[in-house]
Parts: structure tokens; sequence; C-alpha cells
């Protein structure tokens, strides 16, 4: 039951445990505001709201001037979604209840795999970490062993590997269209090794040789099924061809094919153009006498 007399205490033991490690690892220290960033709201349920403790269960990873770079920004969330698979180890602390960046969402729901986010905060500035969501004031769903363990986090433990969709979602967005194409491909993200970065340039000879092997692999494709959609298309518009229809000009009942009847009205084009004229002429004459008696 929601409770907005409850005041903020602090945030939970494994929340400042984070973020003091990445103040550590970067020079980054997490603000008093990241924690308490849920508005008062007996609707609000989210892990920036007290529980009935005043204990908060999320933190907002700031990113930007100041702040984590962008590149950094992706390493943290890789290696935090990283850290959320190992919640099932026996001894391991389940500290991680789901994160948000950059239009995507990694929970205990998707099996920690990223997902599309659709809420309205696209999360490009932050990374958002959860521990477990509430209402304001109300009881959290979690043990205090998890939520308030103090073990490390040691995320740079959890390797993360480049990919090229990291590279497609930095040129989609918009400040990438205001960029210089040297500024796109000097642009840096983090190292397979976590040991610093690489440039987009490296990352594209990197990844040279599996691109050109799968475009050859898109183009085999392409060409056997631009072949097979011939061959049907081919072999559908000869049974419409084959099609009976009446015979224009022959006896009563007399058929033909679609095709046939088709080569015949092409044939005598010419011909049938010059009768439907003068049977307009004929009629129009007729009327033209009736309308003058």
């Amino acid at each position: 039951m929601p409770n907005l007399s409850i005041a903020y205490q602090r945030p939970n033991h494994c929340l400042r445990t984070l973020t003091n490690e990445l103040a550590r690892d970067y020079g980054y220290p997490a603000r008093p505001y990241e924690y308490v960033t849920g508005y008062k709201s007996s609707a609000n349920n989210s892990g920036h709201c007290p529980d009935n403790n005043g204990v908060v269960h999320g933190v907002d990873i700031f990113v930007g001037p100041g702040n984590l770079t962008e590149a950094q920004g992706i390493t943290v969330a890789e290696q935090l979604r990283i850290e959320g698979t190992r919640g099932t180890i026996p001894g391991h602390p389940d500290r991680l209840y789901y994160i948000i960046h950059r239009r995507r969402i990694a929970g205990d729901f998707s099996n920690w795999e990223w997902v599309a986010y659709g809420g309205l905060d696209d999360h490009y500035d932050h990374i958002h970490v959860s521990t477990a969501d509430t209402f304001w004031g109300d009881p959290v769903r979690l043990s205090p062993l998890d939520y308030d363990s103090t073990a490390p986090w040691n995320l740079g433990h959890n390797t993360v590997a480049p990919q090229l969709s990291t590279l497609i979602n930095l040129i989609g967005r918009k400040d990438f269209a205001l960029a210089t194409v040297e500024e796109v491909f000097n642009y840096p993200v983090a190292r397979s090794d976590g040991a610093g970065n690489i440039t987009l340039t490296q990352m594209l000879r990197y990844y040279s040789a599996d691109i050109a092997s799968i475009n050859a692999g898109v183009g085999a494709v392409k060409a056997r099924t631009d072949r097979y959609l011939d061959t049907k298309i081919s072999a559908v518009a000869g049974k419409v061809m084959e099609f009976p229809v009446d015979k224009v000009g022959g006896p009563k009942g007399a058929k033909t094919t679609l095709g046939g009847e088709l080569s015949y009205l092409s044939a005598n084009f010419g011909t049938v153009s010059t009768a439907i004229g003068n049977a307009v002429k004929a009629v129009t004459a007729t009327v033209g006498k009736a309308v003058t008696k």
C-alpha cells in the first residue's frame, strides 16, 4: 500500500557499492538526486521510490559531459547486463532486476537479453539500474541479503565484445548526422578486452572479413531467390494464359484460351477499333435524326 509520508533515507548498499566502484574506475560520483528521482504519486512504481524503510532501490548512471562518456556508458550497460545473467549462480548476489539504456531494456523478464524499450525517455543520457521496483512507501519484495549486499561488482571482469549493433546505433544518432566522416570513423567504442577503446574504423577492419562473407552470402541468396521467383512467375503466367474463355466472333459456345484471345485481339486491333468507331458514328447519326424530327 503506497505511503507518501515515508521520507527518503538512503540508497541500498549494493547500489552504493556499485556507484563507489564507478567513481573509482571512471572518476564519476553518483549524486544523491540520481537515487531519488521518483515523483510522489500513489500510481508511480519505480526503483527510484523509497520503500517502507525509506530505502531506494534504483539509480541513474549519467552519460555525457562531466559524467561517463558515451563509449563508457555503452560498456557499463553491457557489463551490467552480463552481471544480471550471473544472478542465478549459487552464492552470487541476485541484486539486479532490470537495466535500461539507449532505447533498450534487459532484465529477468527477457533472460537478460537486450530488447526494445518503448518508454517516453530514450535513456541515451543515462543508464537506469533497478534492483527492485516499488510504490512509494511500499515494502520491497527483495531480501536485504541481496539489496544490501556489499559484495564487489567487479564489472571489469565482465568482458564486452565489440558489436556491429554498436556501430549502427551510434551512426543512427541525430548528432552523428551533423558530424564529419572523419569524426564518425574516429569515434571511440569499448575494446573487447576492456582495455580502453577502439575507433569505428578499427572495428570495421576487425569485421571486414565477416562483412565480405555476409555480403557474398546475401548476394547468393538473392540470386537464387530471383531465379526461383522468375520460374514461379513464368509458370503462373503460363497457367493464366491457358485459362479457357469464350471465343470472340466465333460460333456460340466456341472456346479458346486467354492467351489465344489476347493474340487474336492484338492482331485484329485495327479492324476492331474501326468497327467500334463506325458503330458509334451510326448510333450518333440515328440519334441526331430522331432529335431533329
